[in-house]
């Protein structure tokens, strides 16, 4: 019994081992590769970006793709701003340093007083628009007679609320030598509404002939009192 049992067993075949199938590779290298190299190109970003010039918004939307298309003074008007910035500040215009004066000359034919007005440095004294004054009434213009001898010097200018007194030399006699009594009153009046005219808060004139007070010019017009602004002669404007 035991030998036949023995003999009808079999011995297993040792089994054969199976080559392992080799695995195919997973995405996940791949993956790693590209986040690596995403990262590099990150850090390449950010560094050459701390070198480069940074950009002025101000003048992004100045660029030309700011400009709507077939707006030709747009297109023109970037150039006109830059031009503005590199040009200086415009000056201010300085204020006015002239002024206006009225002198009373004769007429050729001496029968009436010629008003024309005169410009002067507005940064003169009063006693320097006195003396301004005083002397064109010694200069003949084109159309006019001199009121005054040209001769005529001026000594000296004083103001005393509401008096102006003026100086002058006795060579102002000059022009009236034989002359009448119209001649006298009017180079008077040229000469105390002149100045009187140019300066409203005084209201006389005191005309001294070397110093001293004097009768008259010529004979006929008193002149030892202060003067007042001459009324009820004929005046046309220059």
């Amino acid at each position: 019994m035991l030998a036949s049992s023995t003999t009808k067993r079999k011995k297993k075949a040792p089994k054969k081992r199976r080559k392992p199938t080799p695995k195919r590779p997973t995405l996940i290298p791949a993956i790693l590769f590209l986040l690596l190299t995403a990262g590099l190109l990150g850090v390449l970003y950010l560094i050459a970006g701390k070198h480069l010039p940074s950009q002025n918004p101000a003048a992004i939307n100045k660029s030309p793709a700011a400009i709507q298309p077939g707006d030709s003074n747009n297109h023109r008007q970037p150039a006109r701003k830059h031009k503005k910035e590199h040009q200086p500040p415009p000056t201010t215009q300085p204020t006015s340093k002239l002024s206006k004066l009225i002198v009373y000359r004769l007429s050729k034919d001496f029968s009436q007083l010629v008003e024309s007005p005169i410009i002067v440095n507005k940064n003169l004294t009063d006693r320097q628009k006195v003396q301004r004054i005083i002397e064109l009434l010694t200069i003949p213009s084109q159309h006019n007679q001199a009121p005054l001898a040209q001769a005529t010097k001026i000594r000296s200018v004083a103001f005393k609320t509401p008096l102006i007194t003026v100086d002058l030399s006795a060579d102002i006699r000059n022009n009236l030598i034989n002359s009448g009594a119209n001649d006298e009153i009017m180079a008077i009046a040229c000469l105390s509404n002149s100045l009187l005219i140019n300066f409203p808060r005084y209201d006389s004139l005191q005309i001294l002939i070397d110093g001293k007070k004097c009768r008259t010019l010529a004979g006929h017009i008193d002149i030892s009192r202060p003067l007042s602004y001459q009324t009820g002669i004929n005046v046309k404007t220059d």
